[in-house]
């Protein structure tokens, strides 16, 4: 971050603080009688992100979040969303957490396809991404991926859960339990 950003920025909190104590001169003078002046509120911002920056306050951090089950890999994620997807033979897979499911279902998917490759933080394979694509909520949703197609609401519906695009129906396969 370059010192003219945290210049700006102090100037934002700056403005902000005297807005305040425009609107509220007896807490300026009350905060004078404590010592607590703009600059020194500013200034305690800034220590609070030095001292997480700190490695040991990082470790101790990590540590909290792997104990928590939201925040591991699995159903329990908090990023886990439930899918309905249906596979190139019609077959009907109904789960929570993709990345689980494609880890679970390597064989479902072409050789190459379910090969996981560390990108930054997270984990990504071709399969992932390719089914990550079809969901309704992705900006510009695919109608397919290599035979994957989402298995809309209408065909569960109105259509007596049979395909739209016409393939033979088969039975659902839950993986996991989707929550209601």
């Amino acid at each position: 971050m370059s010192t003219g950003t945290q210049q700006k920025r102090s100037q934002g909190h700056y403005a902000s603080l005297k807005k305040y104590y425009e609107e509220h001169p007896e807490m300026r003078s009350q905060h004078a009688r404590e010592g607590v002046t703009p600059e020194r509120k500013i200034a305690q911002k800034t220590i609070g992100r030095m001292v997480f920056s700190r490695p040991e306050v990082q470790a101790k951090s990590l540590a909290s979040r792997l104990k928590n089950p939201v925040m591991k890999k699995g159903v329990e994620n908090h990023s886990a969303k439930v899918w309905n997807l249906r596979d190139p033979s019609g077959v009907t897979h109904s789960f929570r957490n993709l990345r689980e499911f494609v880890r679970n279902n390597e064989p479902l998917f072409e050789t190459g396809d379910a090969v996981w490759v560390r990108k930054g933080r997270h984990d990504y394979c071709r399969a992932h991404s390719g089914l990550s694509k079809l969901s309704p909520g992705y900006a510009h949703p695919s109608l397919s991926w290599k035979g994957w197609t989402w298995n809309t609401v209408y065909e569960r519906r109105f259509n007596d859960g049979d395909c739209l695009l016409g393939r033979d129906s088969a039975p659902v396969i839950l993986s996991e339990k989707p929550p209601k």
